[in-house]
């Protein structure tokens, strides 16, 4: 017996089986995109170093300057409760969280700005931020769409300064105690 093929079925056949090869060969070449959260780093200034610790939380660093020049972008920093007396300049997309403002100060010691927002996508939170220099904020912001919420910004010369250049409605400040400052409490 001779089995007699339909060419339209043929045809739908051998379409089928092209399409089924391309679709397996797409899936063999595409790129795989993996998501994963950033790293969490600690920061303590009483028991952390530089010198010897890792980040981690059984061997924190002692300055959250260090942690943030380790740090990748879309990491966090979590930073333990004391006085941190250093400046800070914040040039990756990070997330920097203080024990709360009435357990974690940075001072920055009369010179020039304390905190610096250099790059996007920053939340900076639970601190008090003190002792800028002579005109300068203890909290500049020189990106856009970043949060800097829950600190109490005193004694500086300017409290929170946002850049001319920046889209200020992409800045979330809120929940800040800003007060005590000499020339302005918020500037943009």
């Amino acid at each position: 017996m001779k089995l007699k093929i339909q060419p339209l079925a043929l045809l739908t056949c051998v379409l089928l089986t092209a399409a089924l090869l391309f679709s397996l060969a797409a899936l063999a070449i595409a790129p795989t995109t993996v998501s994963a959260e950033g790293a969490t780093y600690y920061v303590d200034t009483s028991s952390g170093s530089d010198d010897t610790g890792d980040g981690s939380s059984g061997s924190p660093w002692a300055t959250i300057q260090y942690a943030v020049n380790s740090a990748d972008n879309g990491d966090m920093i979590n930073v333990a409760g004391g006085t941190y007396n250093e400046n800070i300049a914040i040039t990756k997309s990070l997330g920097i969280y203080g024990s709360g403002p009435s357990n974690s100060t940075i001072d920055g010691g009369e010179s020039g700005e304390v905190v610096g927002v250099g790059a996007e996508n920053v939340t900076f939170k639970g601190f008090t931020v003190t002792g800028s220099g002579t005109g300068a904020p203890g909290i500049g912001i020189q990106a856009s769409s970043c949060t800097i919420e829950d600190n109490d910004v005193t004694g500086n010369d300017t409290g929170i300064y946002v850049d001319s250049g920046v889209d200020a409605g992409t800045v979330s400040i809120n929940l800040n105690n800003i007060s005590g400052n000499t020339i302005t409490d918020i500037a943009y």
